[in-house]
């Protein structure tokens, strides 16, 4: 037997590779159907004229994610009321690339796409943890020397401590933050934050403490454009499909 809770589960894990959000929090996902070995899921964008290759993605993470479930079989991703809806329902669920299905028409180099996206979430979630640190007086020169035995999580909290000193000064409720940036530095292909720099740019180099406030304003930058896209995403699937979601909620995580 499916738990459908383990389905929901993995699909709570796919993203939609611009917004950094969930697709079931966005309200993308119109049913599950769960048969004997079969699931079956019905996702929906907000646009007709959503992006083919952001659309491809989506139906391939959600189609090898409910894969994972024990007792799955057979996964069938079904895009609806999207352009090229039956090329990528028929590509994904036979296991096709995007460069197979969309040969000759565009781009078809997902995996460099999808790397420029993980990087620009790891630099969100570390624009969160920097702000939080700037709160507390830290300067630019010590946000750029600390590293990563300096940070630790206990309970909810982030403790972080400057140059190896004692004294640990604690960040109520950002331990998820954490957790999900360093989730987010290893996703980008930059280690999973053991050793070394805790704030690196999004190539890996470690900061400096010249050039940490115009880090920070690039990635803020990021962390804005990515709010207003999904008030816009939302709003254009509740005007479109009747689809209500707290998009407050959505973009207040990483509003700091």
């Amino acid at each position: 037997m499916i738990d459908e809770r383990d389905v929901w589960a993995q699909i709570g894990q796919v993203m939609d590779p611009e917004l950094d959000r969930p697709l079931d929090a966005l309200g993308f996902i119109e049913s599950v159907r769960i048969q004997d070995a079969e699931v079956v899921v019905h996702f929906r964008l907000p646009t007709y004229w959503c992006a083919s290759n952001f659309a491809f993605m989506m139906s391939s993470d959600l189609r090898e994610r409910i894969g994972r479930v024990p007792g799955v079989e057979t996964v069938t991703v079904r895009l609806l009321d999207h352009f090229a809806e039956d090329e990528i329902t028929e590509g994904v669920n036979a296991g096709r690339t995007f460069s197979e299905v969309f040969a000759g028409e565009t781009d078809g180099n997902l995996d460099e796409l999808r790397r420029t996206f993980l990087r620009k979430a790891f630099l969100v979630r570390q624009e969160q943890l920097l702000r939080a640190l700037l709160r507390l007086d830290y300067t630019a020169e010590q946000l750029a020397r600390l590293m990563a035995t300096d940070a630790r999580v206990e309970g909810d909290s982030l403790l972080v401590r400057v140059g190896g000193q004692a004294e640990w000064r604690q960040l109520p409720g950002l331990a998820r933050t954490f957790a999900l940036y360093r989730q987010k530095r290893g996703a980008a292909g930059l280690g999973m934050l053991e050793t070394g720099p805790l704030f690196t740019t999004a190539d890996g180099e470690p900061l400096t403490p010249e050039s940490v406030m115009e880090h920070l304003r690039i990635a803020r930058t990021i962390r804005l454009n990515g709010a207003f896209n999904t008030v816009l995403c939302t709003a254009l699937n509740r005007i479109t499909h009747g689809v209500e979601v707290d998009s407050d909620a959505l973009c207040e995580e990483t509003a700091g």
